[in-house]
This record gives C-alpha cells, structure tokens and sequence, in this order.
C-alpha cells in the first residue's frame, strides 16, 4: 500500500495511491481521517497529475534554534553565543 499525503488546492488530505505512476493511471484514494491510526475511504479519488504530493506527516510544532553559533552570534550583534541554545 502507497500512502501519500496531498493537496488539490483546498485542505491537505491523505490517500492511498492506486494504479501504475509509470502508465499515467494512478489515482489517489482519499481516507480520512488519516493513515496514523484507523481509517476509511471516503470514496473520492484524485488522479495524481491533479494533486500536489506533501510531505507524509502530521506536523504539531516547529522547532527553531537561533544564535547557535559564534558567526551567527556576530552577525547578530552579539559578542558571545549563550550558554543554551534560544
């Protein structure tokens, strides 16, 4: 089973691929409500070609590190890194 995440413009959704990608036919059918537990096809389908693929997560926070290196640091205007990372 290939599952892939997508967007046709509206809300990103999940799918499973189905059909050949080399011979042009592949479709995506949509679950619901996503592939990290149980689900159920919805009965949409999306051809591929009509779809942007998206990366295969379900993101709840990002991570950022700031002035965690002594470049950084000067580029900042600062003359010394901290001592954590911020």
């Amino acid at each position: 089973m290939r599952i892939a995440r997508f967007t046709d413009g509206s809300e990103p959704g999940f799918g499973v691929v189905e059909g050949s990608v080399e011979e042009g036919n592949a479709v995506i059918s949509v679950i619901a409500p996503h592939p990290f537990g149980p689900f159920s096809f919805t009965g949409a389908r999306r051809p591929l070609g009509d779809v942007r693929l998206l990366a295969p997560v379900l993101p709840s926070k990002v991570l950022c590190v700031g002035k965690n290196y002594a470049d950084h640091v000067r580029e900042m205007g600062g003359d010394t890194p901290p001592e954590r990372p911020i």
